[in-house]
This record gives structure tokens, C-alpha cells and sequence, in this order.
């Protein structure tokens, strides 16, 4: 059995338990990680599928085509991003709690993962966002345009 130091009360806590903790906090950043690239995937195929039907015709663009769409597929890359940040910080933190229970109570193991992470200087997810605010850029030309011509 593992001990825990706590000065309010010392209770055991098996490695087992440690080990059925750990994978759970995983697997729950797993969940997060899929449902961060689902909602990216809707939105980058509904973004690009709108730019290809809707904005075929640049010259024949109307209020809806020119300024409605556009505001649309921007308010749905802007909720994609927010999710992304969201879920990036809700991840970090049972990444954060995962590494805290390794160090607690199965120090071994704790040492074993932080000799071998991989770096983390350019997490997947902020290429998700670059994605997201070229979607946003592109968004934008429509109504630049729309603009143009009635003016």
C-alpha cells in the first residue's frame, strides 16, 4: 500500500487506485481532444462547403450572400475557437491532476513520465486556431466586396 501525507488525516490508498485514477484523467483529456476535433471538422467543412456553393458568384452578391453568410460562418469559427481554448485549459488541468496523483502517490512512476514527455512548444490545438482565423480572414473578403459594390 501507498501512504499519503496529510496532517488531517492518513488514509492508504493502493497503486491500483492511483493507476485507475491516472488512465481515467487520460482518458477523459482523450474524450476532450475528440470532441475539440469534431467540432473543428464541422466547422471547417461547413465553412469551406459555404465558400464554395455560396460565394460562386462574387459579382451576383447579395445582402444575405455578402454580409449574412459571412457573419454566420464568423460567429461559427469564433465558437471554434472559443471550444478550442475551453478544452485546451479543461484538458491541461487533468493533465496537471493526473501528474499530481503520479507525484503523491506513486513517485517511481512520476519520475518515469516526466523524464520521457514530449516537448509541448506547438500543441496540435494552436494549429486548430491558425485554421480557424484564416476561416475567420476568409469570412471577411465577402463583405469587403459587398461593401465595395454598393458603395
Amino acid at each position: 500500500m501507498v501512504k499519503e501525507n496529510n496532517t488531517q488525516q492518513n488514509h492508504e490508498i493502493s497503486i491500483e487506485y492511483v493507476c485507475i485514477y491516472y488512465t481515467h484523467q487520460y482518458e477523459r483529456m482523450a474524450k476532450l481532444e475528440e470532441q475539440r476535433l469534431i467540432i473543428s471538422n464541422i466547422v471547417l467543412t461547413l465553412s469551406i462547403a459555404v465558400y464554395a456553393y455560396g460565394f460562386s458568384n462574387i459579382d451576383g452578391l447579395t445582402v444575405f450572400t455578402g454580409i449574412g453568410i459571412p457573419i454566420v460562418l464568423f460567429l461559427a469559427n469564433l465558437f471554434a475557437i472559443s471550444y478550442i481554448l475551453h478544452s485546451a485549459d479543461v484538458i491541461q488541468k487533468h493533465k496537471d491532476r493526473a501528474k499530481e496523483v503520479l507525484k503523491e502517490f506513486a513517485e517511481y512512476l512520476y519520475h518515469i513520465d516526466k523524464k520521457y514527455k514530449w516537448s509541448e512548444k506547438w500543441p496540435r490545438w494552436k494549429n486548430q486556431i491558425l485554421i480557424h482565423i484564416l476561416l475567420i480572414i476568409i469570412a471577411v473578403i465577402p463583405i469587403i466586396i459587398y461593401i465595395e459594390t454598393i458603395i
